[in-house]
């Protein structure tokens, strides 16, 4: 996905959200972002840390 043009339209919490019990595939977004602590993402570092995510983090620092 290029998530990033979503923005400030749409974000990929939302995506996520709607994505929820519906899709039995493993859904891969790339998150044009930082990593914060184990749950915390910041979206183009627009936003503060946002941990309301459904998602597995993966790679990151």
């Amino acid at each position: 996905t290029e998530a990033e043009l979503l923005h400030p339209y749409f974000r990929t919490r939302i995506i996520e959200s709607q994505l929820h019990d519906r899709v039995k595939t493993p859904t891969v977004i790339f998150y044009p972002g930082r990593r914060s602590g184990q749950y915390g993402l910041h979206f183009l570092d627009f936003y503060p840390v946002d941990g309301n995510y459904r998602s597995t983090l993966f790679g990151g620092l």
